[in-house]
């Protein structure tokens, strides 16, 4: 019963029980009460079943318009006017229109993209004679960023009496999306298909070829003939037990493997290919497909077989050079390979060389082979000149040339190495030689100057005697005569002597000279030497004294003894002044050794002086105190000849004060 009815028949009744408390009010009074309350119950009991009724209604209502809301699919309602009615969030995120989000009447239009505008009005105006299609593509645009949204209309009609339609949108973005990278893939794929310069192969278990690339061509096919054919049709007859092999263990084994044979092209010309496949699982097919990819490599193949006759070449020159040829790592100086040669010239083993450093070998530090290393890395130099160590013990002198090869991406330092000991050898002796030459070329220029001045003056006391007794002879009585006659012979003796001095020294010098030692009388033998100075030494009235026992013999070489004995009066004299003396004395020392000693107190010599007596290379000897002409040669003569039995000589000397010489002739050869 409705509240309105209610209140009708309880107004009725009062006005009814009005009248009838006028008649019998007592009688029906508590009656009346009674109808009253239960009246009221009824009523109280309607107005709490049309709030339960309310609360529910409003719960359902929440929940949809919860589901509304929340839901990820855009909800807008438009009537025939295109003026939305409502939308939820999805419909105003989609659009980030805040006005069409608010409902209030706007235009749906305005959110349509030129281009959909057209084709939404012929959509909807199907919509409203009952035969819109049941989705429309179109765009619309986001009025926050102006971005375009691709987007999916499904209509249902909302309210036939308005003629309201509720329009589903959904975000076509990420599909598109997902359609533009599908196509990409595709074209991609459709492209490397196109142009890569591998063959793209799809088989059966069988072998059976379902699909070929256009990169076929390089067996002389088009794609559609290798359709139908046998992979096994392409393989070269010496090849193809292996590749059946292979390809069934594929089959059985599901794993990925690689091969390479020879194939034939469609003109029967024959080349290498690398094949790499695959089998993978197929919906539509149990046994599953082969995947391939083949590639021509018959022009790496034959890089190949040159490259490795390349290394045998160098391995044949490598391993049967003469040379000794080693490879080192640049950095740790490790010996990486050795040739015979190198076993042969170090003495030891192959595998004994593999486990040694260059270090081990060349006498330089480890840190200066490094930085030689670096030298020829750089190539700033190529040639080095080392001393090795062989396997004995034996320094050898090598001449190392040395450079960087590179295998793969690792370099070797290689250095081809000669042994050079006797060339060097040979060098030495050269310089030897040389030097030798050049003193013998002095000693010849002074050989020259010593006969032009110790020649010049007894040849020349010779031809003035000569002219005196030829131009004063009827003069001169028979003593005086006799006199000159002598003077001329003792002088000619004398000069005699110095030739044949000079032509031992000579012989000497061409090794021409056996030293011959006899038994002489050293006595006997000094003064036969003192008897040439006798003139000289009264010529500037120098004393001269001999300290010299008549018994004392010794085991020397006459010549040689005289030759130094006469080189050393002659200076002795000359350096000493006008009423020195000279003193002369032998001995045995301790040794046995015969000692010559001759002192003068003369001027004597300073210390620059003396290093200089027995070198041919110092300017001309220093004149006598008379005056006299000195070529310093006579000293250089003692002291070869001293030099040539094994003796000894030496000085003692302080200027202005005199010199002494001490000349040691051993006793025995």
């Amino acid at each position: 019963m409705k509240e309105n009815e209610i209140r009708a028949r309880i107004k009725d009744v009062l006005a009814k029980k009005e009248l009838l408390f006028e008649k019998d009010y007592t009688d029906n009074l508590e009656g009346i009460i009674e109808e009253l309350r239960t009246y009221q119950v009824e009523l109280e009991f309607q107005n709490d079943e049309l709030r339960r009724v309310q609360q529910e209604l409003e719960k359902t209502e929440n929940k949809y318009r919860l589901l509304f809301e929340q839901v990820p699919v855009g909800y807008v309602v438009i009537n025939e006017l295109f003026e939305v009615q409502l939308c939820n969030r999805e419909a105003g995120r989609l659009m980030a229109c805040n006005e069409i989000k608010s409902g209030r009447n706007k235009d749906f239009r305005q959110v349509i993209a030129a281009e959909s505008q057209d084709d939404f009005y012929r959509f909807v105006q199907a919509l409203k004679k009952g035969v819109s299609p049941e989705q429309f593509e179109c765009v619309i645009i986001n009025q926050l960023n102006q971005r375009p949204v691709p987007i999916m209309i499904q209509a249902v009609q909302n309210n036939v009496e308005n003629s309201e339609w509720l329009l589903a949108i959904m975000d076509q973005s990420a599909q598109k999306r997902a359609e533009a990278a599908l196509a990409q893939k595709e074209l991609t794929l459709q492209t490397i298909n196109q142009n890569m310069a591998d063959m793209l192969v799809l088989s059966n278990a069988d072998g059976e070829i379902e699909f070929a690339s256009p990169a076929s061509a390089m067996l002389g096919y088009t794609p559609d003939d290798m359709v139908g054919k046998s992979l096994f049709d392409f393989v070269y007859a010496d090849d193809l037990a292996l590749i059946i092999e292979k390809f069934n263990a594929a089959v059985h084994s599901g794993k990925p493997d690689q091969v390479e044979f020879r194939s034939f092209r469609k003109d029967g010309s024959i080349f290498w290919v690398s094949v790499s496949g695959n089998f993978v699982n197929v919906s539509d097919n149990p046994t599953g497909k082969a995947v391939f990819v083949v590639r021509d490599i018959d022009n790496q193949k034959m890089m190949e077989q040159a490259l490795k006759e390349s290394e045998q070449q160098f391995r044949s020159l490598f391993e049967n050079n003469h040379a000794v040829m080693l490879l080192i790592d640049p950095d740790k100086l490790d010996i990486l390979d050795a040739n015979p040669a190198a076993v042969a010239f170090y003495g030891y083993s192959y595998e004994q060389l593999l486990e040694m450093n260059i270090s081990d070998l060349n006498t330089l530090s480890f840190q200066q082979l490094r930085q030689e290393a670096a030298k020829a890395k750089e190539a700033r130099k190529i040639r080095f000149d080392f001393k090795h160590r062989l396997a004995n013990g034996t320094i050898r002198d090598v001449e190392v040339f040395s450079g960087f090869v590179t295998n793969d991406s690792r370099s070797f330092l290689y250095s081809i190495i000669h042994d050079v000991t006797d060339k060097k050898q040979a060098e030495t002796k050269l310089l030897q030689n040389a030097e030798e030459l050049h003193e013998l070329n002095l000693t010849k220029d002074k050989l020259f100057s010593v006969i032009a001045h110790d020649l010049r003056n007894p040849v020349g006391l010779m031809l003035s005697l000569i002219d005196m007794y030829v131009e004063e002879r009827d003069g001169y009585n028979e003593t005086e005569k006799t006199k000159i006659i002598l003077a001329m012979q003792k002088t000619a003796a004398n000069t005699f002597e110095l030739l044949e001095n000079l032509l031992d020294w000579s012989r000497l010098q061409r090794e021409k000279i056996k030293p011959v030692l006899r038994m002489v009388n050293i006595n006997d033998q000094l003064e036969i030497g003192l008897s040439r100075f006798e003139s000289a030494a009264e010529k500037k009235q120098i004393s001269i004294f001999s300290k010299v026992h008549q018994n004392i013999e010794a085991n020397i070489d006459q010549n040689i003894f005289d030759t130094v004995f006469r080189n050393l009066m002659s200076n002795a004299i000359k350096f000493s002044n006008r009423g020195g003396k000279v003193e002369v004395d032998v001995s045995f020392n301790p040794k046995n050794e015969l000692i010559l000693r001759v002192k003068d107190n003369g001027i004597g010599m300073n210390e620059q002086t003396i290093n200089q007596l027995f070198s041919l290379e110092k300017e001309p000897g220093r004149p006598g105190t008379a005056g006299e002409k000195s070529t310093g040669l006579g000293l250089v003569i003692c002291k070869d000849f001293v030099d040539l039995i094994g003796g000894n000589i030496s000085i003692e000397s302080t200027a202005g004060k005199g010199t002494s010489f001490y000349v040691t002739f051993p006793q025995h050869l």
